[in-house]
């Protein structure tokens, strides 16, 4: 055996994988804070309660998927945008960075920007690595201020 048949066999097996039928996050550039309020249905200040997992299964364009979602309690320290008066929600993410998903720590403080889409349980938001979602910081919670007073 030579020092080309190992690197060929493995190349064999890798390309008989279909890979249109993976999905991989691909995030795009991250919006400015302005353009992200705009976009988002919700944004809020918040402590995150408890975490729930589950796994969402179903067809898209007659192919079976299967989701690993996580819904995180929070309680909301502050409103920034949003049409809710609860001071508890619950954020819905996807699991795993291949999936976008965000990894929120149970009693950690963030600062939330939340929209629904198709995977979206009732009375939920969901937000994803491809959000500002992120660790509490006096920045960009000046920046949001700063930007919903205009």
């Amino acid at each position: 055996m030579n020092n080309l048949t190992l690197p060929l066999v493995i190349a064999a097996i890798v390309f008989q994988f279909d890979f249109t039928q993976c999905f991989a996050c691909r995030c795009q550039k991250k919006p400015s804070v302005k353009n992200q309020i705009k976009t988002s249905e919700m944004v809020v200040t918040g402590t995150i309660l408890s975490k729930e997992t589950i796994v969402i299964e179903g067809l898209i364009d007659n192919l079976p998927y299967k989701i690993p979602q996580a819904f995180y309690k929070i309680l909301v320290l502050e409103k920034h945008k949003g049409n809710f008066a609860a001071n508890t929600l619950t954020i819905q993410t996807t699991l795993g960075d291949e999936n976008c998903g965000f990894d929120f720590k149970i009693g950690g403080k963030y600062l939330i920007y939340s929209s629904k889409d198709q995977f979206t349980k009732p009375g939920n938001f969901s937000t994803s690595i491809c959000t500002r979602t992120r660790k509490f910081g006096v920045l960009e919670n000046l920046r949001i201020k700063a930007k919903i007073k205009k």
